[in-house]
């Protein structure tokens, strides 16, 4: 590898952790035993790579954060409308009872963990101090919010749900939660995520329709995931501004789409338009 100037080289590698350049220039080896590199690899050409992938994460959270939010105040909303505001610690709205168990006492850990002013708020005021959902659902992770979800018994209230979001089966948004889930910790966790394949991938329904059909692509890269994004971006905000940076960003770094499973065709497709 030509490592151009040794000065600027050896302050990015004191700065990043071999393990974690590996992942990028992986792909600039000869597929040899010995590692070597192909002719004509510059670490400079890593350093685009990585800053790339960085990039991109950052892009995607922002998606995930506004898609986050919004569920969490959907979740808590139509839960206490049908069901009361404690309705998370009732078993009796869970398909699974061993699952809600699991469940709330991973939620009670992190409420007697949680420091966040409102859950002291409920515990100095009231003399019953229990956290209705519009507080709990601030506090909890998304993978816990995920699973309770994905075991809430009652139908009509996981449909209410998932077509704030669009017009998406129930079945495919529980999919969506998951691979979501996923995606978020990656990026919370500054891990690889361009050429990263998905063993929770987004699972594609008979169902989809409208601006969703034929937009997928048979792979576990993150191109789906980006559908995805795109597609909640579309019901959320009018606007799209979150959809028009992420085009861009893609337009002015094509030559790493093929690694993501982007087809050629991309830009022609309805969800980028």
């Amino acid at each position: 590898m030509d490592i151009g100037d040794a000065a600027s080289a050896k302050a990015f590698l004191l700065e990043h952790n071999y393990y974690r350049l590996r992942g990028y220039w992986i792909i600039f080896e000869d597929g040899s035993e010995d590692h070597i590199f192909k002719q004509g690899t510059q670490l400079q050409d890593v350093v685009d790579l990585y800053h790339f992938d960085r990039c991109l994460r950052f892009l995607v959270f922002e998606g995930i954060e506004k898609f986050e939010i919004a569920f969490r105040t959907r979740w808590a909303y139509m839960m206490a409308l049908h069901h009361g505001p404690m309705s998370y610690s009732d078993r009796r709205f869970a398909s699974s009872v061993d699952l809600f168990e699991k469940n709330y006492t991973k939620c009670k850990e992190e409420i007697d963990r949680s420091k966040e002013v409102f859950i002291e708020h409920f515990r100095r005021k009231y003399s019953d101090p229990s956290i209705p959902i519009w507080a709990v659902c601030e506090i909890m992770s998304l993978g816990l919010l995920s699973k309770m979800y994905n075991n809430h018994r009652e139908l009509r209230v996981k449909k209410y749900i998932a077509q704030h979001f669009g017009k998406i089966d129930h079945l495919q948004f529980s999919s969506w939660l998951e691979h979501l889930t996923v995606v978020r910790n990656i990026c919370a966790h500054h891990n690889r995520l361009w050429n990263r394949e998905f063993i929770v991938t987004t699972k594609q329904y008979s169902k989809s329709y409208g601006v969703l059909a034929g937009q997928f692509e048979n792979s576990r890269r993150i191109y789906n995931t980006l559908v995805v994004l795109l597609f909640i971006d579309r019901a959320l905000d009018g606007r799209r501004a979150w959809s028009y940076k992420v085009k861009n960003f893609f337009i002015q770094n094509e030559k790493y789409l093929p690694s993501m499973g982007f087809p050629e065709n991309w830009q022609d497709r309805q969800i980028w338009q």
